[in-house]
């Protein structure tokens, strides 16, 4: 998410001139029923968000600062990922304003594009077979 500077909406908000965007969620694996495709029961979330109609539910966080945000849901296509600059981006921005927030969170700010690299772990891998110890970039 990113908070946007004018605090009545994101119009005049860009996203990629500085440090503004702060993660609040990340998945790598599902649980699934057991299947030829998936033996282990483990899937990647996209499983997910194709058994749920291409929809993603997640809770935004309270302790926010009320405002108006972007908030960025990003896919990444993971099928070629074991080489370089092969791994697939889809990114998709919705403005939301959040109400009701304790404006508690100071998180740390990233630039986007620019803080995930093609070398980096997450991003570059092999992909054994599910499941196997992964952390997303």
């Amino acid at each position: 998410m990113a908070a946007c500077p004018n605090g009545r909406d994101c119009s005049d908000f860009y996203g990629w001139e500085k440090a503004a965007w702060f993660k609040i969620e990340e998945t790598a694996f599902v649980s699934v029923p057991v299947t030829d495709w998936s033996p282990s029961g483990v899937a990647w979330a996209t499983q997910k968000m194709y058994d749920n109609g291409m929809k993603w539910t997640f809770t935004i966080p309270k302790c926010l600062a009320n405002g108006p945000y972007l908030i960025r849901h990003e896919t990444m296509a993971v099928q070629d990922s074991d080489e370089l600059g092969k791994a697939q981006f889809y990114p998709n921005c919705a403005q939301v304003y959040v109400s009701g927030g304790t404006g508690k969170l100071k998180p740390k700010l990233v630039k986007l594009p620019g803080d995930i690299q093609p070398t980096d772990p997450g991003v570059l891998f092999e992909r054994p077979p599910l499941p196997f110890a992964y952390t997303p970039p």
